[in-house]
């Protein structure tokens, strides 16, 4: 059976032991799994037998990820597994008949491990146990002590032996006819583990500076992977968003808009004219602290008729022009039909939009929507703009996945309200990571834990 035809659980495995890197690892961990694009619960252990046990009870898949993890979308990957064949893939160590895994990231069918009475995971100590002589294919994913799989032997032994991470587990799908795999290289593509129980001073380093040098050590090569993933982020002035991939249906709920405030990026402020209570809507304030942003709104106001099949090599030119930015997601097709088709829109309404929003007034300001400063800012643009109510659309500008490492959750949460809370009692419907709806509303004390709004 295939992950799309089980009710499947992602774990986030606890394990980070430096009270300095706890919070921001748990928290880019469990911010990263938004990007996993698979229906699935989520749940946050530091018990793993147990709790594993208990999750078995109730689902027949478990995706187990350590904090500390970087990951993308490796649905499809996963989708091409049998998870019936092979009920366990994980990144399987073998060396001189000593069998284990890493617990980085492992899949494991709970049907197939409640069959086998639910054995042990973590290391055991000395005891004795049914060892399976097991076959190892000889070619390995690196090196000479990861296997592509195991399969059972031909005999098994009684024998006296401490059995590290997974040990138990290996051996006792193996004595019931089962085939294990490794992790192949299309996931291992799509993940970074930070060895944070080794490289503890550099993760704390950078997350004051991303940027930091690091040794010429292989042992790092893993960081600096990790630092290509978020230099993008960090070098906001160069980079932008051409289109969103937000649903505006989530957010859609507000009194008649006179006044829009928000982030310089795609094109969700134009397919808000969609929506009736947006009509009255004239004026347009976008802020970003990205000049490539900027330049690009700007470009294609300037530039685009509303035609979808023109806006693609619009965005070629517009980059031939300015070598210097670069695209968060090169994947603009696929970005801009996901964007139309959560939106519900059609190339016939999203030029009916344009050709709106080409009517109305906008300005554009390079502003840090980050600072309480820009919030004074727009408290005093909307006293002086609106007469009816204001949308301010601040996208994730709060919770991204720099953030997340640098600062956790906990932090990133209360500089949210920290910022809001410069806005004063102006009339405003928000829509941002952390809350959606009139801002007369939002009570913090109903948010008071970061992680519920990961």
């Amino acid at each position: 059976m295939h992950i799309k035809n089980k009710k499947t659980i992602f774990v986030l495995i606890d394990n980070v032991e430096d009270p300095q890197l706890h919070d921001n690892l748990l928290s880019y961990t469990l911010f990263r799994r938004m990007v996993f694009d698979f229906p699935c619960e989520i749940v946050h252990i530091n018990e793993l037998d147990s709790r594993t046990k208990q999750l078995a009870k109730e689902y027949d898949l478990a995706i187990f990820v350590c904090a500390g993890t970087h990951i993308d979308n490796f649905k499809p990957e996963l989708e091409d597994i049998d998870f019936d064949k092979y009920p366990l893939i994980a990144h399987l160590l073998e060396k001189d008949g000593d069998l284990s895994f890493h617990p980085q990231f492992f899949v494991l069918n709970l049907a197939v491990y409640n069959k086998i009475n639910c054995p042990q995971i973590l290391d055991t100590q000395k005891i004795d146990f049914l060892y399976n002589n097991y076959q190892r294919t000889e070619q390995n994913v690196h090196d000479d002590y990861t296997p592509l799989n195991v399969r059972p032997g031909t005999s098994t032994s009684v024998e006296n032996i401490h059995l590290k991470f997974g040990g138990c587990l290996l051996h006792s799908l193996l004595n019931a006819g089962y085939t294990v795999s490794n992790v192949n290289d299309a996931i291992r593509s799509k993940k970074i583990y930070l060895y944070h129980e080794f490289n503890s001073q550099y993760l704390q380093a950078m997350t004051k500076n991303i940027n930091i040098e690091l040794p010429n050590d292989p042992g790092q090569n893993c960081l600096r992977d990790f630092k290509k993933e978020l230099g993008y982020q960090i070098n906001f002035s160069n980079v932008f968003y051409p289109v969103n991939t937000e649903n505006m249906d989530t957010a859609n709920n507000f009194e008649p808009v006179d006044y829009f405030v928000g982030v310089s990026s795609g094109l969700l402020p134009v397919g808000m004219f969609k929506y009736d209570n947006f009509q009255s809507c004239k004026k347009f304030t976008l802020l970003d602290m990205s000049d490539a942003s900027i330049d690009w709104q700007k470009y294609i106001r300037k530039h685009w008729n509303g035609d979808i099949k023109d806006l693609h090599p619009l965005l070629e030119e517009f980059l031939s022009a300015n070598p210097a930015y670069s695209p968060v997601s090169r994947q603009f097709s696929h970005d801009f039909e996901r964007f139309m088709s959560i939106n519900n829109l059609t190339a016939q309404s999203i030029n009916k939009c344009w050709q709106t929003y080409l009517e109305c007034e906008v300005e554009f300001e390079k502003r840090d929507l980050l600072d309480n400063s820009t919030y004074s800012y727009i408290a005093n643009k909307i006293k002086d703009n609106s007469q009816q109510q204001t949308y301010l659309w601040l996208s994730n500008v709060h919770k991204m996945s720099h953030d997340m490492f640098r600062i956790g959750a906990q932090q990133s949460l209360q500089r949210f309200y920290n910022n809001i809370n410069c806005l004063g009692d102006a009339n405003i419907y928000l829509y941002s990571g952390y809350y959606t709806g009139d801002l007369k509303n939002l009570n913090q004390a109903d948010y008071a834990t970061a992680d519920m709004l990961l």
